[in-house]
């Protein structure tokens, strides 16, 4: 298991006008990650079909990284997109950061030292 944690706060809106823009800035904040990425979507304004696709490519790509992406903080309409695309069980999904933190954290092992929320390294990547 890897114990590396990279949280990706995403702003803005996923759109069909900024697909590669918005595909090309996430995996250059993620391009030297290994372990596990969190994408925080609670500032993304809006996503639509195309928006679904990158974060559909993403989880391929670092499937493929043998990275552990999971998202959390979901906007209203992003949770009713994948409820109405049925893309659920495609992604891991948490309530906030807090509840990854804590499925992320009770995975080291007993005794060991495990870093505090707020001192995890996180980036913004903004879609506008």
């Amino acid at each position: 298991m890897h114990q590396d944690l990279l949280i990706i706060e995403v702003s803005g809106s996923l759109t069909m006008a900024k697909t590669e823009q918005s595909l090309a800035r996430i995996k250059q904040s993620i391009k030297a990650q290994t372990g596990n990425l969190l994408l925080d979507l609670r500032h993304l304004s809006f996503v639509d079909s195309a928006g679904l696709a990158v974060l559909v490519r993403l989880q391929k790509l670092t499937n493929s990284m043998g990275i552990r992406m999971a998202i959390c903080s979901l906007p209203v309409q992003v949770h009713q997109l994948l409820q109405f695309t049925s893309m659920f069980e495609f992604f891991e999904v948490f309530e906030n950061r807090e509840a990854f933190y804590e499925n992320w954290a009770s995975q080291f092992p007993r005794g060991a030292a495990v870093p505090r929320l707020e001192t995890l390294p996180h980036v913004t990547v903004s879609t506008e």
